[in-house]
């Protein structure tokens, strides 16, 4: 509710609606465990939304002192702490007291400053094909930025000018490091959870396409069958085959094979798309060439293994590449 900016709708004595309390604010929580371990407690995983409300941020500066970049002539980090702690507690509220004033006879003006340094800090810190979940979270973090170089503008912090935002930046590239890069988190979360599948079950859940079915004394025992598996030889974009380096006994090159996934129309839609609109994960990956489609269809008619005609989603080994 503290993300959503509003409190539940309750009913009065009467059974009339209440005024809903809302707000808008930043809040800052020093759990040592993220979103993601709170919600794997419950056997949950976060949506992208929901991990966007809450930035985790790592608490390790990189200089060895742990949460801080320097000790200010302190022995140790625990002692820092401590100093930090005591002041906090002495001093609690008065240069919030300050910045506020400071705020009010400012106001007219301040608005367009932060939208202003909104947009540099976003320009400067995300690629022009950032998603819109990168960009939400720059926005919050140059926000911090605008507030402390403002403080300090104002004589309230006594930092350098640029520090505040300096800060922050490191801040969000830590941030956006964990996160594994700029682009919307669904795309990733859905191209994991399709290779993870294949990671998983290409081997034990989809049948060799080249065994033969009338074989029986060699038919692999395939349990809960989600396809079938062709193996071809790997051929680069001008159509040469792609050798390995090493030679069969004969002393021909070996060439690297590529496999391809034919998948019942059930099993990708329920499984392997478990939790997600199996539509749009066979957008994505129909548009980045790893589903092969027919015509604007993302199912194709196949003739599987035995002569059998049947409609399947065609997923190729670029799968598993990383991007």
């Amino acid at each position: 509710m503290l993300a959503n900016g509003s409190g539940k709708v309750r009913a009065g004595q009467t059974g009339i609606k209440r005024g809903v309390a809302s707000w808008r604010l930043l809040f800052l929580s020093s759990g040592e465990a993220g979103l993601t371990e709170h919600m794997a407690l419950a056997g949950r995983k976060p949506k992208a939304g929901q991990e966007i409300r809450l930035l985790d941020i790592a608490a390790d500066a990189g200089q060895g002192y742990g949460l801080f970049d320097s000790l200010n002539g302190e022995s140790n980090g625990a002692q820092f702490s401590k100093v930090l702690t005591d002041m906090a507690s002495k001093y609690y509220g008065t240069p919030a007291i300050a910045y506020l004033e400071k705020l009010v006879d400012n106001y007219p003006e301040i608005p367009a400053k932060v939208k202003q340094a909104q947009k540099l800090f976003v320009s400067k810190n995300l690629s022009s094909g950032a998603g819109g979940q990168s960009n939400r979270a720059a926005l919050r973090f140059a926000l911090v930025a605008a507030a402390g170089e403002l403080a300090t503008l104002w004589g309230i912090t006594g930092w350098e000018q640029g520090e505040a935002l300096k800060s922050a930046e490191i801040c969000f590239k830590v941030w956006l490091s964990q996160r594994g890069g700029d682009g919307n988190q669904e795309i990733s979360a859905m191209l994991s959870q399709v290779r993870s599948f294949f990671e998983l079950h290409g081997e034990s859940r989809f049948t060799d396409w080249n065994r033969s079915v009338a074989d029986d004394t060699h038919a692999a025992k395939t349990v809960s069958r989600a396809g079938y598996r062709k193996h071809t030889e790997a051929k680069d974009d001008n159509g040469n085959l792609i050798y390995t380096g090493d030679f069969h006994g004969d002393g021909t090159e070996k060439v690297f094979k590529d496999t391809e996934y034919y998948v019942l129309p059930t099993i990708f839609e329920s499984e392997i798309c478990k939790g997600l609109d199996y539509r749009v994960v066979g957008r994505l990956l129909a548009s980045r060439g790893v589903l092969k489609k027919e015509g604007e269809s993302f199912k194709r008619k196949e003739r599987l293994p035995g002569g059998e005609l049947a409609r399947c989603y065609r997923i190729t080994s670029d799968i598993f590449d990383d991007e």
